[in-house]
């Protein structure tokens, strides 16, 4: 049995039910995740209804699917879970199969997994972003059962002037990836895949694309970028520089960091849309009727959220609170007020008041205003002081390498003589050290990468053979001349 849900939030947005008034929110009655219908691409109901997500459907039943060009008959076993555009494959969120092409000749891909081959499913959130981002669209785009292109959905389609008001709207099915049909048409968009693949690398997974052997497709940080959501894009006005890092939409979603722990940044935003068959819409809420997404990557996720207009609001007045508090101590105490040039008081013990340093709001990574598809390890990782130049209220990223590395190092080599276990000992090392510096993800990322580097020209220098002494050269030897030496007469 599904209902409809007043407490969960839709697995593809992130909002809770009745969004901007109309997005109504259904359970699937198996499995348990809750979807808006308009995210999920079904057809508006009145009332609940029994709702079953695509996943759930496809247990227990035959499916033709199709190998390379080989059509093949796969029984799906268990929900699945693993999505093809990223390297999530855990949790219960909403999936819906993969096709090799559109129309009545499409079939569900099979892709090789570890000793098997499988059915293709990816996250509904991980493909309509692809479909609606303006650096990927046309790559993705959603179908009806039938292998028609869903042209009134989000899911992506084309320009359609025939009037369908009398048709009887479907439900959105399935997802098709573009490439892998024969024409021209297709070889040029399974060269502008590929060449997101080979450009950009997900920096939260850490997984290469561009081996020809992966559906998988990375996206470019948001940040400066022409498509950016406006509201974000004002949070950090004057700043004219894109970031080059990359990641995939489900790992940016809901894949951890590099130590394991979820993020406390929200680094995918997906708004479905507004009420499309609404005509009389004022500008701005036209601006809100049109589906919007933004990815960012670790460091520019937290820059987004510190800089929210309720979350700085909150602040300002926690402060003018906290300064309240303090004077209003300070009278009760009776404690005479400092004056800046009360020289009496630096006398019995008191300091002075001290200027604080203004932080800068500079965090950019790259250097370049214009959005480009590849990247190079040279910008992403060249230089930290690049990354970290806009925080003043702490120690930079560089100002930690050499000590991170002296002691790194120095753990390495008491393990080794005491020969314990080295991964623990740098898991250990790395732990502590991100801890410590309080850098952001991407920051000490970076960092742990310099340092590792460095680490690894050390060793190998300490490892080398030192040159033997060489034995002293054997002196030549002197011919003694066989004359023999005349006596004096």
């Amino acid at each position: 049995m599904s209902s409809t849900s007043s407490t969960n939030r839709c697995d593809v947005c992130h909002q809770k039910n009745g969004f901007r008034g109309i997005h109504k929110l259904v359970t699937c009655g198996k499995c348990g995740v809750a979807v808006h219908e308009k995210c999920y691409g079904l057809v508006p109901s009145d009332g609940p209804a029994p709702f079953e997500c695509r996943a759930c459907q496809a247990v227990g039943k035959p499916i033709v699917g199709r190998y390379g060009q080989e059509e093949q008959t796969v029984v799906t076993k268990q929900r699945p879970t693993a999505c093809q555009f990223c390297s999530v494959d855990h949790g219960v969120h909403a999936m819906q199969p993969l096709f090799d092409k559109a129309g009545s000749a499409g079939r569900q891909m099979i892709v090789d997994k570890k000793g098997y081959r499988d059915l293709a499913w990816v996250h509904t959130l991980c493909a309509l972003f692809l479909c609606n981002s303006p650096l990927t669209s046309g790559m993705v785009f959603g179908a009806q059962e039938d292998g028609d292109i869903d042209v009134d959905s989000d899911a992506g389609g084309g320009d359609d002037d025939s009037d369908d008001t009398d048709i009887e709207k479907e439900e959105l099915h399935h997802f098709v990836l573009e490439g892998n049909d024969t024409g021209d048409d297709q070889a040029t968009w399974l060269a502008h895949i590929n060449e997101f693949r080979k450009g950009l690398k997900c920096i939260l997974c850490g997984k290469v694309d561009g081996d020809g052997k992966t559906l998988r497709i990375p996206i470019q940080c948001s940040y400066g970028d022409e498509g950016e959501i406006q509201e974000f894009r004002q949070r950090h006005q004057g700043s004219r520089d894109t970031c080059y890092l990359g990641a995939h939409i489900g790992c940016a979603m809901w894949g951890k960091d590099e130590a394991g722990e979820k993020s406390k940044y929200k680094r995918v935003f997906y708004y479905p849309g507004g009420d499309d068959d609404n005509p009389n819409l004022t500008p701005e809420e036209q601006i809100l009727n049109k589906v919007q997404c933004c990815c960012y990557c670790p460091m520019h996720a937290e820059e987004i959220h510190n800089k929210n207009p309720k979350r700085l609001k909150k602040n300002q007045q926690q402060t003018s609170i906290n300064k309240k508090g303090s004077v209003n101590s300070t009278k009760a105490t009776g404690t005479k007020k400092i004056r800046s040039n009360d020289t009496s008081s630096i006398s019995q013990g008191l300091k002075p008041p001290v200027a604080k340093r203004q932080k800068s709001d500079s965090s950019a990574i790259g250097n370049s205003t214009m959005k480009t598809t590849t990247t190079s390890s040279s910008v992403v990782a060249g230089s930290i002081s690049a990354s970290t130049s806009g925080s003043t209220s702490r120690r930079s990223a560089a100002s930690w390498l050499r000590e991170v590395q002296r002691d790194v190092e120095n753990g390495i080599l008491q393990a080794k003589k005491e020969k314990r276990n080295l991964s623990e000992e740098t898991a250990e090392r790395k732990l502590f050290w991100k801890k410590k510096t309080e850098l952001s993800e991407i920051e000490f990322k970076i960092l742990w990468k310099d340092a590792k580097e460095n680490i690894k020209k050390s060793m190998k220098s300490k490892q080398k053979p030192q040159p033997q002494p060489q034995p002293p050269l054997e002196p030549h030897n002197i011919k003694k001349s066989t004359k023999s030496k005349q006596k004096p007469q």
